[in-house]
């Protein structure tokens, strides 16, 4: 399956609202300010969740389960910060996000000769994200302030894609065609929320550098309850209808922002 018309899609969504964010116009000073951003963010999923686990325990690529999701998964972030006071400790954030995930699973496979076979799945999510939050910022006047925040989101997914691949070890190459199939095929909407702390320090002006480290979960709300299409969220099986349970995650970032 071709994933470029998705994942242009999927950019040009974010990129459109990014747009919007930044285009938004700026009011004189004596109401409130606004400090657009961009920086780079990192999700990693905590717990025993489905995404986490390995894709499938077997070598057949309809026995997938996980999503392969144990590492850290990138995204970009757009923000616009609304401050109504320079001085004052509430801010109110306006966020986009984009994520993409990208999960493998490698198992050995026996052969009849003595070159290794390998067999690996692999799992290719998307999501993008947008939301409106509150911030308490405290030592403003001090190089570096420190925050707390709270953000809800809108989370939307589009439709995934799980690959089996079967390959000779020593030389890559393939042992019979690549197989493709499509675990979603329909796109996702979920309501999520954020907490967050970080810190913003002076760089060079009109630049600050935000750090950030935050708790959240992707699916608090409208979660599928239908009990012939629900199953958890980003994983690559496509039949299993258990429960969707709530997928939490921890964020770590670091962003620019431009203070007018």
């Amino acid at each position: 399956m071709n994933r470029a018309p998705l994942t242009r899609s999927a950019l040009r969504v974010t990129l459109a609202v990014a747009a919007i964010i930044a285009l938004v116009p700026a009011p004189s000073a004596a109401q409130f300010d606004t400090r657009p951003s961009l920086g780079i963010q990192t999700m990693l999923f905590n717990g025993d969740n489905q995404a986490r686990r390995p894709i499938s325990q077997g070598t057949d690529v309809m026995l997938a389960f996980g999503g392969g999701l144990s590492s850290a998964n990138n995204g970009i972030r757009f923000g616009l910060e609304v401050v109504p006071d320079p001085e004052g400790v509430l801010r109110f954030p306006i966020v986009a996000e984009y994520y993409w995930f990208d999960g493998k699973t490698t198992f050995a496979v026996p052969s009849n000769n003595r070159r290794v076979q390998q067999l690996r799945l692999h799992y290719t999510a998307n999501m993008f994200s947008g939301g409106l939050g509150v911030t308490a910022s405290f030592f403003n006047k001090a190089v570096a302030s420190l925050y707390f925040s709270a953000e809800g989101r809108f989370n939307y997914f589009p439709s995934t894609t799980l690959t089996s691949r079967r390959f000779y070890l020593d030389n890559g190459e393939l042992i019979g065609a690549e197989r493709s199939i499509t675990p979603d095929t329909e796109a996702r909407t979920r309501i999520g929320a954020v907490i967050r702390m970080g810190t913003q320090a002076d760089f060079f002006d009109p630049v600050l550098l935000d750090f950030t480290i935050g708790y959240g979960a992707l699916n608090l709300g409208m979660k599928d309850t239908d009990p012939e299409t629900q199953r958890d969220l980003l994983t690559a099986e496509p039949t299993l209808n258990t429960a969707e349970r709530t997928l939490g995650f921890i964020t770590f970032g670091l962003s620019a922002i431009w203070r007018f």
